[in-house]
């Protein structure tokens, strides 16, 4: 019925999943044709698949391919093969340090109840029972109560399948692996993970007797010679090439790349821009050793004049809470210090070619385009803006950058985090009232719901230690004609899933302040006299 229907939407809309496609959708499309067919033709993968209750474990270097042979073998699990009903699947790519097991795990309870529910099933009754027992939606669940649902929903599907990749990307890592121990033994689950070899999950991982795969044998080298031969005869950029530069270049590279996909491409990148044969030739002779040598190589040759915003892209790409869509980046490339250091955007600097970002990041970067649930458009593609690969953050916060030639590059979680609210709260502070009432806001001013949806994590994450900051907070609160209803009309954090009519009375400065965790703002507002008792904060 329309009810029942309207109630479901209600139910996922609450649940607030994140989009899970899109990370899959990129490692698809990075993938050569044929290279992981040596593990799901193979023995070790039929049994996980097969066997009741099984756990499997592929682990190995950064850049090894493990994101890569993950996507594979979800394909795997999709293929037609007879079988009248989807099989339930549920994945979850841990893109970056800045996602936790909260997020995963609403993730893999929002794909295994469609699965149930394109089978022609109810809601399941985990999931309703977590929408009525938080107010019918009014609350927020903890991630106790979000963890005893997915169990709930695993011991009623028969066989499940859950897929987690990138176990040392999560946020907090610890919980991941509590997690992971405490749906081990849950009814016929399936259970893979990747991760590097760090001493933290490898002792989890192997208290389970596992399945375990590392990426390190004859078939990870076979992959990467097939991966560097395919691109190197099959995409166009190459073909500039002659038979003989091709086949130095294969084999250079073959004996360099040490069993890190990352390495090669970001060879075969540099590689490409060479305009002759002999700067080919030269490039071979002085290729980095190592993945941070070559991020090294690429920042140094980033042009001067593209220094400043690279690093600005990359902050933002490092730790934004979720991804950001090419027409954000083209804002945040927009957005200026004054004279005062708080960020003012400016639409004349907006770039003219928006793709550009790929020359000023270089190949730390990637675009691809994703079909997603737009904020105020419905399901839409966007084409997204992404760090190229886990380690690219890794190696930017590192000491290794911070005390070695590309040190201007250097920037650490606070900085980002930092940067990004002072970004936000520029962009909000100069959006005027007829912004919100004319309500084409997103097509004109791209980043504004981020902006409005998560300057407050950012600010919160810095404790708001930064001058420049605390006024562009106090500069927004303070402005209730204007920012400040913008704001809260955009986004009111105190029921975030439910869109604000005109007539809703909008609560004070110092109730949101306080609600969002901005300890500082708040007493800055106490001690400016703001009434403790009036309405609404």
């Amino acid at each position: 019925s329309i009810c029942e229907g309207e109630r479901r939407e209600k139910i996922f809309a609450w649940l607030a999943a994140p989009d899970h496609q899109s990370s899959h959708t990129s490692a698809q499309k990075k993938r050569q044709p044929e290279t992981g067919l040596w593990f799901v033709r193979g023995e070790t993968f039929k049994a996980w698949r097969d066997l009741s209750h099984s756990t499997l474990w592929l682990h190995g270097i950064m850049g090894s391919g493990k994101t890569i042979l993950c996507s594979t073998l979800v394909d795997e699990l999709f293929r037609p093969n007879g079988r009248d009903l989807l099989p339930a699947v549920a994945y979850f790519y841990f893109t970056n340090k800045q996602i936790g097991t909260n997020v995963a795990v609403r993730s893999l309870i929002n794909q295994l109840s469609l699965t149930m529910t394109s089978h022609g099933d109810d809601i399941p009754a985990a999931l309703e029972s977590l929408y009525s027992q938080h107010s019918e939606g009014r609350q927020s669940p903890t991630l106790d109560t979000l963890i005893s649902t997915l169990k709930s929903l695993i011991e009623s599907i028969s066989h499940p399948y859950i897929i987690l990749d990138a176990l040392e990307e999560c946020e907090d890592g610890n919980r991941l692996l509590q997690l992971i121990q405490e749906i081990h033994g849950c009814g016929s689950l399936h259970l893979l993970a990747t991760s590097r070899d760090e001493l933290d999950i490898m002792d989890v991982m192997s208290s389970l007797d596992p399945l375990s795969v590392p990426m390190d044998g004859i078939h990870i080298q076979d992959d990467i010679h097939l991966h560097i031969h395919q691109t190197i005869y099959n995409n166009q950029r190459y073909q500039k090439w002659s038979l003989e530069v091709k086949e130095k270049v294969e084999t250079t590279l073959m004996n360099g790349a040490h069993g890190m996909f990352r390495w090669v491409d970001c060879q075969l990148d540099a590689l490409g821009k060479c305009r002759t044969s002999a700067a080919v030739e030269a490039a071979l002779q002085t290729l980095p050793k190592t993945l941070y040598e070559t991020y090294d190589k690429i920042l140094l040759n980033i042009e001067e004049d593209d220094s400043q915003s690279a690093l600005k892209v990359l902050q933002w790409l490092a730790f934004s809470v979720c991804p950001i869509s090419l027409a954000e980046t083209v804002e945040i490339l927009a957005m200026n210090p004054n004279a005062a250091g708080a960020c003012l955007f400016n639409p004349e600097e907006r770039l003219l070619n928006p793709r550009e970002v790929l020359i000023i990041c270089s190949s730390l970067v990637t675009i691809s385009e994703e079909e997603i649930d737009g904020r105020y458009l419905g399901t839409t593609n966007l084409e997204q803006v992404r760090l190229a690969h886990f380690s690219v953050k890794e190696y930017l916060t590192s000491g290794h950058v911070r005390g070695g030639r590309a040190s201007i590059f250097y920037f650490n979680q606070h900085m980002a985090n930092t940067f990004i609210a002072e970004s936000c709260l520029g962009y909000l502070l100069q959006l005027d009232q007829t912004f919100c009432d004319h309500g084409t806001g997103h097509l004109n001013y791209p980043l504004y719901q981020y902006a409005a949806e998560h300057w407050t994590h950012h600010a919160q994450s810095t404790g708001c230690s930064s001058d420049t900051l605390q006024r562009l907070i106090m500069a927004l609160l303070r402005n209730k004609d204007t920012m400040y209803t913008n704001w809260i009309k955009l986004h009111d954090p105190d029921d975030p899933w439910r869109k604000r009519l005109d007539e809703d009375p909008i609560g004070g400065p110092l109730y949101y302040a306080s609600l969002t965790g901005l300890e500082i703002p708040s007493r800055l507002l106490l001690d400016s006299g703001v009434e403790v008792n009036a309405d609404g904060g």
